[in-house]
């Protein structure tokens, strides 16, 4: 059988008779490396032919699998002295013609295989961002009278919608199930308490876990009134109400009422109870009824 003859078989898919007559001419050669890359491909195309049977693997798996098989046998072919194998003089032109667009579909084969099927070749999961979690640990600054963050919560905008997560003990919100195309990106920030604000209201979602830190937000501090007119017929808007002593004033609304945040460092102490500062109209006025309030 001539080479040309030969690879026509592996091309027609008749690769157990392309065997057994290249392990005859190869035994008749005494080439016994030759015979061996023989025998080594026989074990693989018995194998290939088992699992198929089987039905255990894809189609993509066996197409590489008898791919592989033919190229190497086409190789060994291509090894055989001229005297074991000859071609005749335009089926050998015919097949220097057609090697390339063979190795070119192979290549195409593979290459198809790889983009669409990249389980085949253990590359699952490279390409997909999956769901993520993130953990943010909230920290505080040192005040022993402080509330802690209790039944906080704090909240990610992911497109239109806000996801939460409440703060444990620890000063930990966990967030779980964020979308994979989130991943290394800043997203809106919210903390929902009732004595503490954050101090940067975005965050970036680049590794497992973030560390943000926390101020009180001066609700717990803060000095309330209301500014009446003397004959006490009306409330009075615009007036400036400003703690003696300090910096800390507020102009009433249009219904006379004001408040004051006390800061933290000011909390728990003997402060001068307010007093009217100035006001923008000539009437006069007095501040009713006075409200303070502070954490004990």
């Amino acid at each position: 059988m001539t080479s040309s003859e030969l690879k026509q078989l592996i091309a027609e898919n008749q690769t157990k008779k392309a065997i057994q007559w290249l392990l005859e001419a190869t035994g008749k050669l005494g080439d016994t490396e030759l015979q061996n890359e023989v025998i080594q491909q026989s074990s693989k195309y018995n194998d290939y032919l088992k699992e198929k049977a089987a039905g255990t693997k894809s189609q993509e798996h066996f197409d590489i699998q008898k791919a592989n098989i033919d190229a190497a046998l086409m190789y060994i072919v291509d090894k055989l002295p001229p005297a074991s194998a000859k071609a005749p003089a335009g089926a050998a032109e015919a097949l220097a013609k057609a090697r390339p667009f063979l190795i070119g579909a192979l290549v195409l084969l593979l290459l198809a295989v790889f983009l669409i099927k990249p389980s085949i070749l253990g590359l699952e999961g490279t390409s997909n961002k999956g769901p993520f979690e993130f953990t943010v640990t909230l920290t505080r600054p040192e005040l022993p009278d402080y509330p802690p963050l209790q039944n906080a919560k704090l909240e990610i905008k992911l497109d239109n919608r806000w996801d939460q997560a409440p703060v444990d003990e620890f000063g930990d919100a966990d967030f779980k199930g964020i979308p994979g195309d989130f991943s290394g990106k800043a997203v809106p920030l919210r903390l929902v308490s009732e004595y503490w604000e954050l101090l940067q209201d975005s965050l970036f979602l680049d590794g497992k876990s973030a560390t943000l830190q926390t101020r009180p937000n001066g609700s717990l501090g803060m000095v309330r009134g209301s500014v009446q007119a003397a004959d006490g017929q009306n409330y009075l808007a615009g007036v400036e109400i400003r703690l003696d002593n300090s910096q800390l004033r507020a102009i009433s609304d249009t219904t006379g009422y004001f408040e004051i945040p006390v800061p933290v460092e000011l909390q728990r102490k003997n402060i001068p109870l307010p007093r009217p500062a100035r006001a923008l109209n000539s009437k006069p006025f007095t501040v009713i009824p006075l409200q303070t309030s502070t954490f004990d």
